[in-house]
């Protein structure tokens, strides 16, 4: 087998410097202003450096055996697969909402009554949008046949090279899943300070109200808020058993969020308490984000936040992960 790896030698990207030595080290072919490297084991210590150094770059391919072109993170999604060892072979690439399909269901329990799905979640029916069939204004169809097909074409690389993957399982997981999805009144807002911060939507209420640390660097503080921002969607989390680590996935910007949230056990606020209190720290005052041990942080009486945000691809998102199940 040859794996060819071509990428724009032309390209500002940062990481393209070091590529060009490595590309000319290894026998890279110079045509037009791509780069074509061979090798001939997908796993390749040097394939995976050049990856990590301009895989995410525009016009970064991979050709198989002279085949048509691939995309490179499609690619190293299945040879390098991060989710290896979370993975029970259904495999975590190809997403419904935000969830792998083995996930799904378990994320949505609450709100599964037989074969039907009951949210008020309208971004849920947008990113599944492509699978779902009318049945009235408020009912769904969900296709999950047409969401095998789909998978099938997505996951033809996660085939070829995961010694784990299995369609099968993967198959199973989908006809597992609600066959309707039903669009509901959302319900009530949750009133009780308290309640809030045990809720998995509950960052959604505190980031917002929190200013980030003058005193980080500034690509720290473009960091910080790019997280802040995508936390404060009200998006689910993935849940891993027996962690209190969590995951947010954001597929179409290819990162990955990782969330700890400690809840302190403390008495409950009497009724004087004011409403500026319910937002921000002791005394109104506001709550100051900073970064402690390679995460950013947010602490207050009631809580502490730990959160960081990844690529997909960073090869150190599994150290990253360990570390912060430590904290």
């Amino acid at each position: 087998m040859k794996i060819k790896f071509q990428f724009n030698a032309r390209s500002s990207g940062q990481g393209v410097p070091e590529a060009l030595t490595l590309a000319k080290k290894y026998g890279g072919v110079l045509d037009n202003k791509f780069y074509a490297i061979e090798f001939d084991d997908p796993r390749d210590k040097n394939l995976g450096r050049l990856f990590n150094l301009v895989g995410n770059l525009k016009g970064s391919v991979i050709l198989i055996d002279d085949g048509e072109p691939v995309n490179a993170v499609k690619f190293f999604y299945a040879v390098n697969c991060q989710d290896k060892l979370l993975c029970k072979g259904a495999c975590k690439h190809l997403q419904l909402e935000y969830y792998s399909v083995d996930q799904f269901a378990l994320a949505h329990s609450s709100d599964i009554k037989g074969e039907v799905l009951k949210t008020s979640d309208k971004n849920l029916f947008r990113s599944l949008s492509d699978y779902l069939e009318p049945i009235s204004d408020t009912e769904f169809k969900f296709n999950k046949q047409l969401f095998l097909e789909h998978a099938d074409i997505e996951l033809v690389m996660e085939r070829q090279f995961c010694e784990k993957f299995d369609f099968t399982k993967f198959t199973d997981y989908v006809n597992g899943l609600p066959s309707e999805i039903e669009l509901i009144s959302p319900e009530e807002p949750i009133d009780s300070y308290e309640e809030r911060y045990e809720e998995d939507q509950g960052i959604a209420y505190i980031l917002p109200e929190c200013d980030i640390d003058n005193k980080l660097p500034l690509e720290a503080i473009l960091r910080c808020a790019k997280a802040s921002s995508l936390l404060s969607r009200f998006t689910k989390p993935s849940r891993i058993a027996d962690s209190d680590v969590t995951v947010y996935s954001f597929p179409e910007l290819n990162k990955i969020i990782f969330v700890k949230l400690i809840v302190n056990e403390v008495e409950s606020y009497s009724d004087e308490t004011n409403g500026d209190n319910e937002k921000d720290g002791e005394d109104g005052e506001t709550l100051i984000i900073t970064e402690e041990e390679g995460f950013f942080t947010v602490k207050s009486e009631l809580f502490e936040l730990y959160f960081q945000i990844y690529d997909e691809s960073n090869p150190n998102i599994e150290q990253s992960f360990k570390k912060l199940r430590e904290l």
